[in-house]
């Protein structure tokens, strides 16, 4: 979780990413995390998940060594891959390991905006190697609970083996009218 300071603009699309500029050893190194936030939590906060990969010195230093209230540089949030507003009635979302990231800030956006709006027809095709490779795993179930328009499909791949095109076209049938929302 990072609260930025005075001046930093909250304001961005559920989806986009947050360039981090972490101090390692005296000098400052960058990347950049999915926002996994939404902003609508009114807390002025961001956060981000961070998995520790074995070649990746910042992720590793993040995992393992930042403290809270350590200070770090932010970019503003970037990136096309945002969710539409309006919010389509049908949506499909296909997501592999760490890459559910943007996806959890979108229907963390989803969820908390459905006091308000109906949440949409959401099915969610998620593929891991392991179990323990699942981020995010309880509370993509308690969505799957406590919102009737979530649907998700989780594929382990080292027991099923990697899904193919006629697997994913018996778990979502509407597949193309799905896909053709988010190409307009």
């Amino acid at each position: 979780v990072i609260k930025p300071g005075w001046g930093f603009s909250f304001d961005y699309q559920p989806g986009q990413y947050i360039g981090i500029g972490v101090e390692v050893e005296g000098r400052f190194h960058w990347r950049s995390y999915s926002l996994t936030s939404a902003p609508t939590s009114g807390r002025g906060e961001y956060s981000v998940t961070v998995k520790a990969m074995p070649e990746g010195l910042l992720s590793n230093h993040i995992v393992g060594t930042v403290e809270p209230g350590t200070i770090v540089r932010l970019q503003a949030p970037a990136g096309d891959f945002h969710l539409p507003s309006p919010t389509p009635d049908k949506l499909m979302f296909v997501t592999d390991g760490s890459g559910i990231t943007p996806v959890m800030g979108m229907l963390r956006s989803m969820d908390r905006r459905s006091g308000d709006e109906r949440f949409p027809d959401v099915v969610h095709v998620h593929s891991i190697r392991t179990r323990d490779d699942a981020l995010f795993y309880d509370e993509l179930l308690a969505l799957e609970r406590t919102q009737p328009g979530y649907t998700l499909h989780l594929r382990v791949t080292a027991e099923e083996g990697r899904i193919n095109a006629e697997q994913m076209s018996a778990l979502v049938p509407d597949w193309a009218e799905r896909l053709r929302v988010l190409l307009r």
